[in-house]
């Protein structure tokens, strides 16, 4: 403590007093630590008071005069989520709360908010939670909230732009994109307002193709709405409430006008051959599930490729090509799934497909380009 003091930058403040500020401190530990040159460093702090959470911060410091001056301090607020290269999180500078995605070391603020006193004074104060990436890390889905007010937003990483904003909304219940990121379902409880009975849009242009109240849904006060992969539908649970004049319950469906349910079935049929003693739907009993990353036309056939990943998130690690309703051939990569991927698929012609074998180790990526011939 004595050493702390001798470096403090409050000149003005007794020995005593001084103490008394870090009393309640259980810890405070330092750790990765960045040279920003200039005698500037930027490091994170784990920091715990006695009887309290454990909260994180970020702080810029410059080493001058046998002391540490304290350019910037920032709060890490809530979790933080990623999908490959990229980082999500909110963070808290001054009175404000940012939310933050963070790619390869270059950060782009996608919403913000008051986090003042004044605002807490008034019972305010802006938060953003469930943090989650979409199945292919195109969409960042976010809720976001301060006092009364809630609503559910769907940040698109290629247009760099916000495309939708729920008031209501909450992204941890019914609220989802499907695993394809081709449509995105929400339905919100009436509460306060008149809630969504059930909407479905097709994405990335953000067009409604689904209004539950079409099918009467405004009648109803609660709703409840899921993704249904066994047909490949959303299902609207329209209904009960604990009002006695409210209309009975009912259910509502949307099946979907894509061709994920069928290929996903083309793909478990094969894979289910291939490891007859393997539940490839549930591999290792770990949750992770085969999924269908991304469908490439051919321009010479009706035939396509069709890429897939081991988990949702992942990388492709195989392909196969659906030809008249049937998988005409395949290609898993062998080895490690986790160090290596399928890239850059293209048609050469009607029945050659060229493709990266992408290896990646502690010395970076190599690439070796291989073919997929149909028979």
């Amino acid at each position: 403590m004595e050493k702390a003091y001798a470096m403090r930058t409050e000149q003005d403040v007794a020995f005593e007093e001084f103490v008394e500020w870090y009393g309640e401190v259980e810890y405070a530990d330092p750790y990765d630590f960045q040279d920003l040159g200039g005698d500037t460093f930027y490091f994170f702090v784990k920091y715990k008071d006695k009887g309290e959470d454990e909260r994180k911060y970020g702080v810029k410091m410059v080493i001058g005069d046998d002391r540490l001056n304290t350019i910037m301090t920032e709060e890490f607020m809530g979790e933080e989520v990623t999908f490959r290269e990229s980082n999500a999180f909110s963070v808290k500078r001054g009175d404000y709360i940012y939310l933050i995605i963070e790619k390869n070391g270059e950060e782009r603020i996608i919403d913000e908010g008051d986090r003042s006193e004044q605002a807490a004074a008034r019972g305010f104060g802006t938060s953003f939670r469930n943090l989650r990436f979409s199945t292919n890390g195109r969409y960042l889905l976010y809720t976001i909230s301060d006092y009364e007010y809630t609503s559910g937003c769907v940040y698109d990483m290629e247009q760099e732009k916000t495309i939708g904003k729920f008031v209501g909304a909450d992204v941890s219940d019914n609220f989802g994109i499907l695993p394809w990121e081709d449509y995105l379902y929400v339905c919100v409880g009436a509460g306060f307002g008149e809630g969504i009975p059930g909407e479905v849009y097709s994405l990335p242009n953000m067009k409604k193709v689904f209004d539950a109240s079409d099918e009467g849904g405004r009648e109803y006060p609660g709703t409840n709405c899921e993704y249904n992969e066994n047909d490949n539908s959303v299902v609207f649970s329209l209904g009960g409430s604990f009002i006695p004049e409210s209309p009975a319950p009912k259910e509502v469906r949307y099946y979907l006008e894509n061709d994920y349910g069928k290929y996903r079935t083309m793909m478990f049929g094969f894979l289910s051959e291939l490891y007859p003693d393997s539940d490839v739907r549930n591999e290792g009993g770990q949750g992770n599930d085969y999924n269908i990353l991304k469908v490439i036309d051919s321009p010479y056939s009706d035939d396509k490729a069709i890429l897939f990943a081991f988990y949702q998130g992942g990388y492709p690690i195989g392909m196969f090509v659906a030809k008249e309703g049937k998988v005409a051939t395949y290609k898993i990569l062998q080895g490690d799934w986790n160090h290596q991927y399928i890239d850059k698929v293209l048609w050469e012609n009607k029945n050659t497909i060229s493709y990266d074998r992408v290896v990646v180790d502690e010395g970076g990526e190599s690439r070796k380009g291989e073919m997929l011939i149909l028979e």
